[in-house]
């Protein structure tokens, strides 16, 4: 079974659709860069969250992940799970 994990947090993976990501942050840490770019940020994407720009996030995702080794500081393979699903939607749609 595969999973999606970000470390040190899913906000990691939120804040790679405001920019590249190559700090060592803590779950805090990171949790508060994100509320520089959503300020009312409280666990949970704001109405207001470009979800857009998620192709530029699996971008920098994958960046993050040279190895394809989920677990290193930063990495996220939340990006993986987004790809089962647009395939998923694709084949459906046939």
């Amino acid at each position: 079974m595969d999973i999606a994990v970000s470390t040190p947090c899913f906000e990691l993976w939120l804040l790679l659709h405001f920019g590249d990501q190559h700090a060592y942050p803590t779950a805090k840490q990171a949790e508060r860069a994100l509320r520089r770019h959503l300020p009312g940020y409280a666990k949970k994407a704001a109405p207001d969250f470009p979800v857009e720009a998620h192709v530029i996030a699996v971008d920098r995702a994958r960046r993050t992940l040279p190895s394809g080794a989920s677990g290193d500081n930063p990495s996220t393979s939340v990006w993986r799970l987004l790809d089962v699903i647009t395939e998923t939607r694709r084949r459906a749609r046939r």
